[in-house]
């Protein structure tokens, strides 16, 4: 859109339904976020990230962020990252021991399957990481078939660059957890 995705944000003002009520993923909410965030520290979400997240998980090369035609980094679809420093982030975030156990924890297991219409049972999401409960694992899934997949309990990170030919992550999830179980079970 021109101008960014700022002025976009501030048009999409329909509630689908009571805040608490149901699930609905948007990207649009990773945005806001990372709107707050500016504006609140005065700083970039890309310097933010490096800062909190990439600098102490060890990661080598600097994370970018795509800029919308605003000049803002698109936080809800814009990080790009080599597989290796994915693995880094991996570790780092199995190394937080509770940070990653409270997000597994977490979420609405009922409400998460009353808003995605029973797409992907077991599952919640919580601090924008998707979950899954069996076997427990955190998931950041991005358009075009991204994912990485972090089982702390099996000590187990799948990280896989993709260009699918459809956005949606939904068509591919058989795929993906036949694929993630036999992996699971080979290293097991």
């Amino acid at each position: 859109a021109k101008g960014g995705t700022l002025p976009v944000l501030a048009t999409l003002t329909r509630r689908e339904a009571a805040p608490g009520a149901t699930f609905r993923y948007r990207t649009p909410i990773a945005d806001a976020a990372a709107w707050v965030l500016r504006r609140a520290t005065g700083r970039s979400l890309a310097s933010l990230v490096a800062e909190h997240v990439w600098e102490p998980a060890g990661c080598g090369d600097p994370a970018h962020f795509l800029l919308d035609t605003g000049g803002h980094e698109i936080a809800g679809s814009g990080l790009n990252a080599t597989a290796r420093d994915l693995a880094r982030l991996a570790r780092f975030v199995m190394a937080g021991g509770p940070v990653a156990e409270a997000l597994i924890a977490g979420g609405d297991r009922a409400l998460f399957a009353a808003g995605a219409a029973g797409m992907r049972p077991d599952h919640s999401y919580r601090g924008f990481w998707w979950v899954d409960h069996a076997p427990p694992a955190l998931m950041a899934m991005g358009v075009y078939g991204q994912r990485l997949h972090i089982e702390p309990e099996s000590d187990l990170a799948i990280i896989r660059l993709a260009s699918t030919p459809l956005p949606s992550n939904i068509a591919g999830e058989p795929l993906h957890a036949r694929a993630f179980a036999a992996l699971r079970a080979h290293l097991g």
